[in-house]
């Protein structure tokens, strides 16, 4: 079990480069949100921004359908708990899902932050670095606001019965919305991407340079595109017995995921097998790694390496059609030796 602690702070220690984590943006994403009689998802907030701020947020499931939505005002300095079976409507207990949670804004008034809940909420989110004067600009499709919207979140499994409390990784902004959509009756084409997460992106649908688009894969000149195909690095520890040591690798993304996803896995000493994964769901999808078919048995310790082209992630959004969307993953790692629940981010290169 010493082995397994060290190999997953190693696994961690890269987080930094591979995500945007606790900063504050205009909004974030919780990928993974669930309860029953047993469990619940807890989410925090703090609002930084220096004013009251309208926060909006929604519930999608599994395949990014709109489910459920509500608002509330957090003033300055203010810390909100959010625990999920609280607010959680009727016939959702067993229900996975995940949640966004964005600060409104106004398209009157020189796009000034929304300080209370209504329905005239800013159909666009900010897309781009905090600092700059608040202005609307077309990006691809996207409208996007510089605003100096700042929120942050962190989230937690929370489950009485086993006793363990569990991190749950929330994916920072900017949370850049669809131009034609809003905040208070979003749909799975509404979040076209997500700052905080790796972004896929495939140059060749790109129909004109300067078209804008998703501002994290511009190249260096700002005025053209490269393709965007991360590796995802997935952690995995089992022991190829029911109920003992078990991993979920939860993916989430703003693409369109569900298929067979062909990898290589690697053990502790190096070997590597290719094998395949399924995902059953759109945006949001674990998978069970000791029970990939081809998987060597002695493989009971290492990674996966995913590498996510276009093909993998096809876009849901309709517009820019360079964009083909953001997508995180992070390991649930159970053993009882151990004695806790673990959390492992993948890394992506």
């Amino acid at each position: 079990m010493k082995k397994f602690a060290i190999a997953a702070v190693a696994a961690a220690a890269g987080v930094a480069n591979a995500y945007t984590v606790g900063t504050f943006n205009n909004g974030f994403v919780v990928p993974n949100v669930y309860f029953d009689a047993n469990e619940t998802t807890a989410v925090g907030l703090t609002n930084q921004t220096g004013s009251t701020v309208a926060v909006y947020w929604t519930f999608f499931d599994q395949n990014s359908n709109h489910v459920q939505d509500g608002c509330f005002t957090l003033t300055d300095k203010d810390y909100e708990p959010f625990v999920w079976n609280t607010k959680a409507g009727f016939g959702l207990s067993g229900a996975r899902g995940y949640l966004t949670f964005i600060a409104g804004a106004t398209t009157s008034a020189g796009n000034t932050l929304q300080t209370v809940c209504g329905a005239a909420a800013f159909a666009a989110a900010p897309a781009v670095a905090l600092g700059a004067s608040a202005s609307v600009v077309t990006q691809g499709g996207f409208n996007t606001l510089t605003s100096a919207a700042r929120l942050s979140g962190n989230a937690f499994q929370v489950n009485s019965t086993g006793k363990s409390v569990a991190f749950v990784p929330v994916i920072d902004g900017p949370v850049a919305i669809a131009a034609t959509r809003d905040i208070t009756t979003m749909d799975k084409n509404s979040v076209a991407y997500v700052g905080g997460a790796a972004q896929v992106n495939d140059a060749g649908n790109i129909v004109a340079a300067n078209n804008g688009g998703n501002p994290f894969t511009l190249n260096a000149a700002g005025d053209t595109y490269s393709s965007v195909t991360p590796t995802m690095t997935m952690r995995y520890f089992v022991d190829n017995a029911t109920g003992g040591t078990d991993t979920r690798i939860v993916v989430w993304s703003t693409g369109t995921q569900k298929k067979s996803h062909t990898v290589n896995v690697y053990d502790d000493k190096q070997n590597r097998q290719s094998v395949n994964f399924v995902l059953s769901f759109d945006e949001l999808d674990n998978f069970d790694p000791e029970t990939i078919v081809g998987r060597p048995s002695t493989f009971v310790d290492g990674f996966v390496d995913w590498t996510v082209t276009a093909a993998s992630l096809a876009t849901n959004a309709t517009t820019p059609v360079n964009q083909n969307g953001s997508i995180m993953t992070y390991s649930v790692i159970s053993a009882p030796a151990f004695g806790a629940v673990q959390t492992v981010l993948g890394s992506h290169r």
